[in-house]
């Protein structure tokens, strides 16, 4: 409601920075430089998380405290303050996301509900807990959405969906996720 109140009920658009708004010519297509630079970026934001969570020791410590919390706090690691760290880079990357975002979705109310079902089907085919299937399984999905946009328009909003129910019928636990 505050949100609503200060910026109102309507659509906001946002332009591209003016470095990038220029289109490259890729395979016969053109294609807007900016969504390639927000493509790298993900890449490189990406990389970078599973770097720092593979080989930092604070990595060590999350992959440590997400496996045994008890265990890893005897081991003298502040857990609560570990897992607000978490939450508040999960926060910060959430952030960083809509504002790379916002050039090509129109801002709304209700941008975060579309926003949070595409998260939840990535997760859930990507597998629980796994960076590298989340990574996979969004990479995927994108390209069901667009295809899905241009042959199958009225169908658009439910192939996230079927893909989700193919993909855990062939495997259960996701791309990358372990069954327990």
């Amino acid at each position: 409601d505050m949100v609503q109140s200060v910026w109102g009920k309507s659509n906001l658009s946002v332009a591209a920075p003016e470095a990038l708004n220029f289109s490259v010519d890729l395979f016969g297509t053109s294609v807007p430089a900016y969504r390639i630079g927000v493509i790298v970026m993900g890449a490189a934001v990406a990389l970078g998380l599973s770097l720092w969570l593979r080989y930092s020791k604070v990595g060590l410590f999350v992959r440590a405290a997400s496996t045994d919390p008890v265990t890893t706090a005897m081991q003298g690691v502040n857990t609560d303050a570990l897992s607000a760290g978490v939450v508040g880079l999960g926060t910060a990357l959430a952030g960083l996301a809509g504002v790379v975002a916002a050039p090509f979705l129109s801002l709304s109310p209700s941008m975060s509900s579309d926003v949070l079902i595409d998260s939840f089907v990535v997760v859930v085919i990507g597998g629980l807990g796994s960076l590298a299937g989340a990574f996979i399984a969004a990479l995927l999905l994108g390209m069901v959405q667009a295809i899905g946009a241009v042959y199958l328009p009225d169908a658009s909003v439910l192939l996230p969906f079927v893909f989700m129910v193919a993909i855990l019928i062939w495997k259960p636990a996701g791309f990358a996720g372990s069954r327990t």
